[in-house]
């Protein structure tokens, strides 16, 4: 429901009788609205948790960096980025992550399955908040709201990382030169410049690149026909 896990079932029994009562005994109720958006949520928590989405207010603040989050349990995972450790562990393969939203993403990479399917164009999905997010491209709504521009952005996500446009936060640094990057994927991207691998190859000759935005600029300089 929320990611937080424990290491005893009473607890975990605990946990969902105070956080998420509403959300195991009254799923069909739903009653509490945001007057923001109209959106229903299972209980009090999180419908403040989703008020916060409206007002842009991050409580929980990283004392390493500049991040701040929504919730208690994003700032301890966050927290693994600085430790450096991957504590949840694939039971099926030797990856590990950092946060257990990114193993249950990745655990569906073992699952053939995808039993959601998008109404309008049948695009196929493991996840319903991917089907979810996916829609949004159908009904052009972009529901995340800037508060400093007039920018919106279909995820949460990418308006974490606009946001940062205005703030100049840059809490991903690297070891090698000391760049510092918006997220850990524009720094494992510019970690390639360091290694040196060209895993962007172009499919209609032998030429290969670090970036994906150098293969598109060669498809579109070299292959525009082919394409």
């Amino acid at each position: 429901m929320c990611g937080v896990t424990f290491n005893q079932r009473a607890k975990l029994h605990s946990h969902l009788s105070r956080r998420h009562f509403a959300e195991t005994h009254h799923r069909e109720k739903r009653s509490f609205e945001c007057k923001a958006c109209g959106r229903k949520l299972a209980c009090i928590r999180n419908l403040k948790i989703h008020l916060r989405g409206h007002t842009g207010e991050r409580p929980y603040a990283c004392k390493l960096c500049d991040r701040r989050f929504l919730i208690p349990e994003g700032l301890k995972y966050h927290m693994n980025i600085h430790t450096g450790e991957n504590p949840f562990q694939c039971r099926l393969c030797s990856a590990s992550f950092k946060h257990p939203c990114n193993l249950k993403i990745h655990f569906r990479l073992h699952e053939e399955k995808k039993p959601l399917e998008c109404a309008v164009c049948q695009k196929r999905f493991r996840h319903y908040t991917t089907l979810k997010d996916h829609l949004l491209i159908h009904n052009g709504e972009k529901p995340f709201k800037c508060t400093k521009c007039p920018s919106t952005f279909l995820r949460q996500r990418a308006l974490d990382l606009h946001l940062m446009d205005h703030t100049k936060e840059r809490p991903y640094k690297c070891k090698v030169c000391h760049k510092s990057c918006k997220s850990d994927w524009h720094l494992r991207s510019h970690l390639d410049v360091h290694i040196g691998e060209k895993k962007f190859r172009c499919r209609l000759c032998p030429e290969a690149f670090v970036r994906s935005s150098e293969l598109k600029t060669h498809m579109l300089r070299n292959h525009s026909s082919a394409r």
